[in-house]
């Protein structure tokens, strides 16, 4: 056993006493021995959540602003999401609600002459 891996084993041990502690600190008196990264990190984001109130996603497994919502059909989250429109093919939100009600109002106008 070299230098380098008796540094790597303390680093371990550290980073495992770390985790622990900041678990114990979060409310979680959990052990991490056993436990996969990926139960690991949604305990952390879970941690997350409670301390700050923050909104997390469970489909894109992430953070999302306030009043955003999922859309299945896109895959994404989408700010102030009003509908997912078949005829646009997009979901109508934030950032397109000013072009489809245009859409909406120009179309009708065509089809009333």
């Amino acid at each position: 056993m070299n230098d380098t891996d008796a540094d790597d084993d303390v680093k371990d041990e550290l980073l495992k006493d770390r985790e622990e502690y900041m678990l114990k600190v979060e409310g979680l008196d959990l052990k991490t021995e056993g436990l996969s990264e990926e139960t690991i990190h949604q305990y952390a984001v879970m941690s997350a959540v409670k301390r700050s109130n923050r909104r997390f996603c469970a489909h894109c497994q992430k953070f999302k602003p306030e009043r955003a919502h999922h859309c299945r059909q896109c895959g994404i989250c989408v700010l102030k999401m009003d509908h997912h429109c078949p005829w646009v093919n997009n979901c109508i939100g934030f950032f397109n609600n000013k072009y489809f009600i245009n859409l909406l109002f120009w179309a009708g106008k065509g089809f009333t002459h």
